[in-house]
């Protein structure tokens, strides 16, 4: 599969296409992180069905209706959703508690 590398870009500041995803976890915990950040204004298909994603869309979807007071995400042994939730939850503006498994408590995190 050849590489390609496209830059997008408008004075409106708005864009609209389709990006084929190949379904892998990588790729679709990235569109996941894109779609929160779009506000309903992304729409994703054919996703992974990897633990890792199907576990950052739940905690996605937890974020996107959080709770007043604080909000546990549990994200079990989910390393990637534990990175890309610690950077997008704090644009949410509610108070989260981010755990998981007792080996991912035990992972470092800056």
């Amino acid at each position: 599969m050849s590489e390609q590398v496209i830059t997008l870009s408008h004075p409106s500041k708005s864009i609209n296409g389709t990006v084929q995803l190949t379904g892998s976890k990588s790729e679709s915990n990235r569109a996941l992180i894109i779609q929160a950040l779009g506000k309903g204004k992304v729409s994703i298909q054919n996703l992974s069905h990897a633990f890792d994603t199907v576990t950052l869309e739940k905690a996605l979807q937890q974020a996107a209706n959080p709770q007043s007071g604080f909000n546990t995400i549990d994200i079990g042994p989910a390393g990637t959703a534990m990175r890309f939730l610690t950077a997008y939850l704090n644009l949410v503006k509610a108070n989260f508690i981010l755990t998981g498994s007792e080996r991912m408590q035990q992972r470092p995190i800056g």
